[in-house]
């Protein structure tokens, strides 16, 4: 599942000062604690404890740390989680000197992923698995200043990368999220100009852009707006989740746009002056957004078109459903990494100590 905590969180939650600085009552038990559903449960995000940011997962709540090099102050498995068999798979960064650099963990090994020479910083995005082979989306940047406006997307096939291709002229462009469905791989994102961001999703190798209104639709700080926060793919619909970003008509403000694309046809979700969503998931008929109303602080999810708030989170960063049960994975409101089944919260593992801790990404696997 895909990750937005670490792009939409640091900007736009950063900018409002959503998070706390404080400590926080933790669930500090290593019980299973999700013994009674027929699924197993995996979500992967971090916790922040002194003056580091550890990089973890949990199965069915039990905690795993995952390892990076001793001189890293900030890692988070914020890219994504997949699990094939016996094994593990999760995405994510660590930085050392200011420095991030993408990498992922199969059963707690690290692997990290080659960038250009020069590179100032690289991320992950997603994770998934095809056969044998490991499927990582992310960004990597070669600008002396880190300009998130110039970030290139690209992906990397059991470590060896390919930048994805787009238009002449682009300044900079991310992959946001991958499904695999059968041996098609999807992966959505967008790219911008001086002028506008553009939407695209990519089925192995072809690139479709995405329709958003027409007019001066502004790029904002680059991956942030005029992107897409999620993907699933069901009887060959593909159903992409997002937000864009335009000026008011007086142009002294701006107004976000939650919307998602089924088959290409966009539908906007929402008139607030600045609602977003953060993933997508499909289960017959019914269709789930889950996202966060920047005016009432608050998460949300749409059921079918129709808003429920999550008044038990104080952020919800991923959504997949199996069978009758819908999963989300975020924090609550004391900022402790949470999912609910649902709409039942279990807080997870973390500390005694822990400041603030997240879960940015969910996936379920039957027993």
């Amino acid at each position: 599942m895909k990750n937005n905590r670490k792009l939409l969180g640091t900007f736009v939650f950063a900018l409002l000062f959503m998070y706390p600085m404080v400590a926080c009552g933790q669930n500090n038990g290593t019980k299973d604690v999700n013994n009674n559903d027929t699924n197993n449960v995996y979500a992967a995000g971090s916790y922040k404890l002194g003056n580091k940011e550890i990089a973890c997962y949990w199965k069915n709540g039990t905690r795993t740390d995952l390892a990076v090099p001793e001189n890293a102050i900030e890692a988070s498995a914020s890219g994504g989680i997949a699990v094939q068999g016996n094994k593990v798979y999760v995405s994510g960064f660590y930085s050392i000197d200011e420095k991030a650099t993408a990498c992922y963990w199969v059963n707690g090994e690290r692997i990290d992923l080659t960038v250009p020479s020069g590179a100032t910083t690289s991320n992950t995005n997603g994770i998934a698995i095809l056969g044998n082979k490991v499927y990582v989306i992310g960004t990597y940047s070669i600008d002396i200043d880190k300009d998130i406006n110039k970030w290139k997307a690209c992906y990397w096939i059991d470590g060896t990368r390919t930048d994805l291709p787009v238009p002449a002229g682009t300044i900079g462009s991310i992959a946001r999220v991958i499904t695999i469905v059968g041996n098609n791989i999807y992966i959505a994102g967008s790219y911008w100009d001086d002028n506008k961001g553009t939407f695209f999703y990519w089925i192995n190798g072809k690139i479709t852009d995405l329709a958003i209104p027409a007019g001066p639709c502004r790029r904002g700080s680059g991956p942030y707006f005029n992107s897409p926060s999620g993907i699933t793919v069901q009887e060959n619909k593909v159903n992409i989740s997002g937000n864009y970003l335009t000026p008011t008509p007086d142009g002294n403000a701006n107004k976000m746009t939650p919307f998602y694309w089924s088959n290409g046809t966009r539908t906007d979700l929402y008139d607030d002056t600045f609602t977003v969503t953060t993933g997508i998931a499909v289960q017959g008929n019914n269709l789930y957004i889950i996202g966060y109303d920047i005016g009432k602080r608050m998460p949300c999810y749409w059921a079918n078109g129709d808003r429920h708030y999550l008044d038990d989170f104080s952020q919800a960063n991923s959504i997949v459903v199996q069978k009758d049960k819908v999963y989300i994975a975020g924090s609550n409101q004391g900022n402790t990494a949470s999912y609910s089944v649902n709409g039942i919260r279990t807080d997870l593992n973390v500390p005694l100590g822990t400041r603030s801790s997240y879960a940015s990404c969910i996936t379920v696997v039957t027993k």
